[in-house]
């Protein structure tokens, strides 16, 4: 009795039931999609009827709504509807309701829309600094990463089949130049990279039999070559940290949808192969989040393969995903087939609206209710679809997104800290947190400010307080960086101590680029480049003009 009582205060509460591997508070329902009797009754005589047998209706039902995801047939979750009716809010609240109850969660924010809001000790990964190489081995084969390199590109890209045939020429040339003994190896003394599978395509290019040849040769290069960005230099991202507690992959500086799925295709392989190699018993550990999910997931073929291999096998190895999407109707159909739990806001575009009205009425003549409510759905309403619950309509609490875990003042600061780890324009930064916020942060000591010149005036710029760089030597790494873009010089922000600020690829040569504030003794300074000139051809060294000169008198006394 005392359990019964207990489980229903759990309940009401939105609080996880024992029993219940986890529950997720989604809100409040007020009505319910139920079968009902239709009804005839006679009037003056005659046999009056409404209806013949039986018809969905929506019924009152006032519950609270909690989504139990791994007592569902498969843990996964769809969730769609117009721009501006609360998916980020929803979502939001699910990735802290998840972080809190010890899951892990993995976040793919393709536009920075969560940028680490609310979210605690989330750790922020942004794809500009942070680089992935999709031609590193992982474990597999040569001839299975050449395979599967192939096969991605040729879906993206659309390659024909010389194109096809010669790229898989081109990657097995430059493997070997790395020491792959056969196309069985495993194990390799380097990795390649984009920018040598570009080379080798060049070197082809030389080599081409004829006209036709090299003309699929050189459209192959100018297709990839926008894969020859920092972003795809080396690998500086490890899985198995993004696979432990709560983390946020910033996409926002990737422009291409190219470039961005083959980012994130490279991290979910890895996830992929990791997870077969660790099989986990006792339920779901690990959430992958991805946001705006139709810039990754086609509506079939290859682009969607890893993702769909994630959905299809990740509970039996602990994983599952979530995917938030305006446009479900482009989503592969063999990816929604695996998801249990469906969430849709208001849609107005006929084409989504009946097929989201056709997929959660599962083929019953529910569709046509369906199809007539959600595009009245209001701002923050949501059609929930489930194996336990059937259709509900809910209202989604927004409160949730901060109740119980810290103030708004203080959220506002932990928001800004997070927003602000690398340069960021003050008034950008008070479009989000507030200008309060950021003033009284600066006047606290934990924002450094600074004033940058443009052609259109004066730029205020923040940047939290770090004791290894300064807002203006970031600054000018970025500027620096952007500059040799713009000259078609490739280059990568290192972002650590050890290694040159920037490092630069030009005519097979490396180049160490590096900003001086000012603040290294001599020593320091000259003990630096005497340990980068073992490493590269050339070592660049920029400063202001006044430093400059002090820095040249400095070593010329030293």
């Amino acid at each position: 009795m005392i359990k019964t009582i207990i489980g229903r205060i759990a309940g009401m509460l939105g609080m996880p039931r024992k029993g219940d591997v986890l529950s997720l508070n989604i809100g409040e329902s007020f009505s319910r999609l139920k079968m009902a009797h239709t009804v005839s009754y006679i009037h003056n005589g005659k046999y009056m009827q409404v209806g013949s047998g039986q018809e969905w209706r929506w019924v009152k039902y006032r519950k609270r709504v909690c989504a139990d995801l791994e007592s569902e047939p498969n843990p996964h979750v769809l969730i769609t509807g117009m721009s501006g009716h609360g998916k980020s809010t929803l979502l939001e609240s699910i990735v802290r309701q998840l972080s809190a109850s010890g899951k892990n969660v993995l976040v793919f924010d393709v536009h920075n829309e969560h940028g680490g809001a609310s979210y605690g000790k989330a750790r922020m990964v942004d794809a500009h600094y942070n680089s992935v190489n999709p031609l590193a081995l992982d474990g597999l084969a040569v001839n299975q990463r050449i395979s599967g390199t192939v096969s991605m590109l040729k879906s993206l890209y659309g390659l024909g089949h010389i194109q096809s045939t010669k790229l898989s020429q081109c990657l097995w040339y430059i493997y070997r130049r790395h020491g792959a003994m056969s196309p069985y190896s495993t194990e390799l003394g380097s990795m390649p990279t984009i920018n040598e599978l570009m080379n080798e395509i060049g070197i082809f290019v030389s080599n081409a039999k004829g006209a036709t040849e090299r003309n699929a040769l050189l459209h192959l290069k100018a297709k990839i070559s926008g894969l020859a960005k920092p972003s795809f230099i080396k690998d500086t991202i490890s899985v198995k940290e993004l696979m432990s507690g709560l983390n946020l992959i910033s996409l926002a500086d990737i422009k291409s949808r190219e470039e961005l799925f083959v980012y994130v295709t490279t991290i979910l392989e890895r996830i992929y192969y990791l997870m077969r190699a660790n099989r986990i018993n006792g339920g779901v550990r690990t959430y992958v989040v991805i946001d705006e999910a139709q810039y990754l997931i086609g509506s079939s073929g290859d682009s969607a393969s890893m993702i769909r291999k994630l959905v299809e096998e990740g509970r039996k190895y602990g994983i599952a995903v979530i995917m938030a999407t305006p446009s479900i109707s482009s989503i592969d159909k063999r990816i929604m087939a695996n998801a249990s739990t469906i969430m849709s806001f208001a849609l107005r575009e006929p084409a989504e609206v009946s097929y989201m009205s056709k997929l959660m009425s599962y083929g019953t003549s529910a569709e046509h209710v369906i199809r007539s409510a959600l595009p009245k759905l209001r701002k923050g309403e949501i059609l929930l679809t489930n194996s336990k619950s059937g259709t509900l309509l809910v209202r989604v609490s927004r409160e949730q997104a901060t109740n119980g875990i810290q103030s708004s003042s203080t959220a506002s600061a932990e928001r800004a800290a997070a927003m602000s780890v690398k340069p960021i324009k003050a008034d950008a930064l008070a479009s989000e947190v507030g200008s309060d916020t950021v003033t009284s942060l600066i006047k606290s000591g934990e924002l450094a400010a600074t004033s940058v010149e443009t052609k259109g005036g004066t730029e205020e710029w923040v940047m939290r307080k770090s004791g290894a760089f300064t807002i203006e030597h970031e600054l000018m790494i970025r500027k620096i960086a952007e500059l040799l873009s713009k000259a078609g010089i490739t280059n990568r922000i290192e972002d650590n101590a050890n290694n040159p600020d920037i490092v630069a690829y030009y005519n097979g040569k490396r180049i160490a680029i590096e900003y001086e504030t000012g603040s290294k003794s001599a020593a320091s300074t000259v003990q630096m480049l005497e340990r980068r000139k073992g490493k590269y051809d050339y070592i660049v060294v920029v400063t202001s003009g006044s430093r400059l000169r002090e820095s040249q008198r400095n070593h010329s006394k030293s």
